[in-house]
């Protein structure tokens, strides 16, 4: 009985938004820690985007599911090949090297951030793109 339409567009986009500039810090220590050689600094914020990346971009896409168990594969679907390859990569299923899951889920927030660029307001895009270039420099 549940829809989304209870809590609005509106503010599921500024949630959106928000939850993705919060994430921009994670880009900023995961690109360090990759700096610094600070492997399980680095794993970490890997494993916080791989993880936690799709969650935002189910509230984005407005899906609902029974189980958090679900939400990757759904996420997966609606976002097509590119996503669900980073998003594997990022959780190392194809016996990616540590530098290659560092990288895909770097490119899962550049993804995430190019989907949903039309919610940040003036203060967010600044954070954002701050972080996205340190995340498509690293990612190369």
């Amino acid at each position: 009985a549940w829809t989304w339409e209870r809590i609005g567009a509106k503010r599921c986009d500024a949630w959106v938004a928000e939850e993705l500039t919060g994430y921009s810090e994670e880009v900023h220590k995961l690109v360090v820690a990759l700096e610094r050689g600070a492997v399980t600094t680095a794993a970490v914020q890997r494993s916080i985007l791989a993880l936690r990346l799709a969650r935002i971009m189910s509230v984005h896409l407005r899906l609902l599911y029974a189980t958090e168990n679900q939400l990757w594969d759904l996420v997966n679907d609606r976002l097509g090949e590119i996503w669900a390859t980073a998003q594997g990569g990022a959780l190392g299923l194809d016996d990616e090297t540590f530098s290659e899951s560092c990288t895909a889920a770097l490119t899962l927030f550049v993804l995430a951030c190019e989907a949903t660029a039309q919610h940040f307001d003036k203060r967010q895009c600044a954070v954002v793109e701050h972080a996205l270039a340190l995340a498509r420099v690293a990612a190369r």
